[in-house]
């Protein structure tokens, strides 16, 4: 695959891509998606410094659940409907990656080929890289780059394993978790959504046995929450039971969709999420570039010190190291902070590494 970071001509590139992007242009899209999948900063922050600014259009609604839930099918009639009041909707689904061969199954755009020619739609598959939570590292930007294309509604599929995707409650608007019966993590699912979702309950394969007694499962266990199923923004927690190939409650689930966002689109709620979730974004972009500019140079002292014979001999724990190293850490970056900027000497020619002068 091309590099898109390193060089001035790759600067170029992303900038033509940018201006294609600026057109509302799909290919550009894609290839920009790409370069985020590839996990370079430097080319995430260009590109996000230009997207950016002119998100907060598309309204995002995160489906997650057990695996075989039948999430992939459900969003398929979900764009369906939307597209049946010609809205423009995206959808990003996450297959999980191979811890094996770093690939992943990315299945689902082959089951939702039938919108290929739909100008309106864009699907992508996106491979989770081993991230836990099931959310790639490129999931957000990528959302972030169909809002900048102002589609109405952006679909986030995730993986999961028996339990909801904390991740995806950080970034989507909307979230359903999509349950089946049979499933024999289906109650230790109910247990983390009731705490974690509070938006929308899916009950998908409703034909099976026992379909049912999950929605009663649920139902009882929301109205042990406080406030009777009431959260403080007044919406009241659905239950949908749905049968995605027979398309049946598929229209009512989407109504609730449509709903929810009508009624906490400008809550206080809301707009602390927004606030938790850039809070963190800013909070990982800072360890990001540390580990980038600093790993190496404390695996170094490590070795130099010989800090790691004091653990093999048994002297020291791991974590008895560990912390001595981080409060030395600590103090050296508390000088370094309170340096004038001009101290700061970095050299990125030659291989050469960040060096820090003292004061």
């Amino acid at each position: 695959m091309k590099s898109f970071s390193g060089d001035k001509k790759t600067t170029v590139d992303i900038d033509n891509l940018l201006s294609g992007l600026r057109k509302g242009r799909i290919g550009p899209a894609s290839r920009i998606i790409s370069i985020l999948e590839q996990g370079n900063a430097d080319d995430m922050d260009r590109i996000m410094d230009e997207v950016f600014p002119q998100t907060g259009h598309g309204w995002v609604v995160g489906i997650t659940g057990p695996p075989g839930a039948g999430k992939s099918s459900l969003i398929n009639n979900l764009i369906r409907e939307a597209r049946q009041e010609d809205l423009k909707i995206g959808s990003i689904l996450v297959d999980p990656t191979s811890p094996v061969s770093g690939g992943a199954v990315l299945g689902d755009r082959i089951r939702m080929s039938s919108f290929a020619a739909d100008q309106k739609v864009f699907i992508r598959s996106m491979g989770s890289r081993g991230t836990l939570g099931g959310l790639s590292a490129a999931t957000l930007g990528a959302v972030r780059v169909l809002d900048y294309l102002k589609y109405d509604y952006i679909f986030v599929e995730t993986v999961g394993s028996g339990q909801v995707d904390i991740n995806i409650c950080d970034i989507a608007d909307t979230v359903c978790l999509v349950l089946i019966p049979g499933a024999g993590d289906a109650i230790q699912a109910i247990k983390s959504g009731i705490r974690e979702v509070n938006d929308i309950f899916v009950v998908n394969k409703r034909d099976r046995p026992g379909s049912e007694q999950v929605v009663s499962n649920i139902r009882n266990a929301l109205e042990m929450r406080e406030k009777h199923n009431l959260d403080d923004n007044g919406w009241q927690i659905p239950i949908h039971a749905t049968d995605s190939l027979l398309r049946e409650g598929i229209s009512e689930l989407w109504d609730s969709i449509k709903q929810h966002k009508k009624t906490i689109q400008k809550t206080v709620e809301r707009q602390d999420k927004q606030r938790r979730l850039a809070t963190q974004e800013v909070v990982d972009t800072i360890m990001h570039k540390f580990k980038k500019e600093f790993l190496n140079q404390i695996e170094e002292k490590i070795r130099a010190d010989r800090t790691i014979d004091e653990i093999i001999n048994r002297k020291k724990s791991p974590q008895k190291v560990g912390n001595e190293i981080f409060s030395k850490i600590v103090a050296d970056q508390f000088s370094f902070l309170q340096m004038p900027e001009k101290e700061i000497i970095k050299s990125r020619n030659g291989g050469k590494r960040c060096s820090i002068k003292k004061p």
